[in-house]
């Protein structure tokens, strides 16, 4: 009679090589889960349509590895930024301009002694300002 089936305990040990497979043989429905790991990936394997949303975590990102040249435009808001994250340091010289103060946020425990001269301040006879 002759043999038309091999069932898995017919196999030897590593008879089954790749020279061997057909190609397209092995589908990922016959991998098991977790069984192509990092070091089985060919380098650039990965895409961003490979990528599954919201699976890349703060966790998972490496400290100092996100610059800015990495980030799009709006990618960044300031719900996004922690407390006193923006430090002086890091805010551009003329970056705050008049349109970026809001109405009554410079008091008058904000400014130096002799920073307001008597020609920024306005005339009370006719309410103009002086600049």
């Amino acid at each position: 009679m002759a043999l038309t089936q091999i069932s898995t305990n017919q196999i030897a040990a590593s008879a089954i090589t790749a020279v061997r497979l057909a190609d397209s043989a092995v589908s990922s429905r016959k991998i098991a889960a977790s069984a192509v790991g990092t070091v089985k990936l060919a380098a650039l394997a990965v895409t961003d349509a490979k990528i599954a949303a919201t699976t890349i975590t703060g966790s998972k990102v490496a400290t100092s590895t996100i610059t800015g040249n990495k980030l799009t435009n709006s990618t960044l808001s300031s719900a996004k930024l922690a407390n006193s994250a923006v430090g002086t340091a890091k805010i551009a010289a003329g970056a705050i301009i008049t349109a970026k103060i809001a109405d009554s946020n410079v008091t008058s425990t904000k400014l130096n002694n002799g920073a307001v001269i008597t020609a920024k301040i306005a005339d009370s006879k006719d309410r103009k300002s002086v600049v």
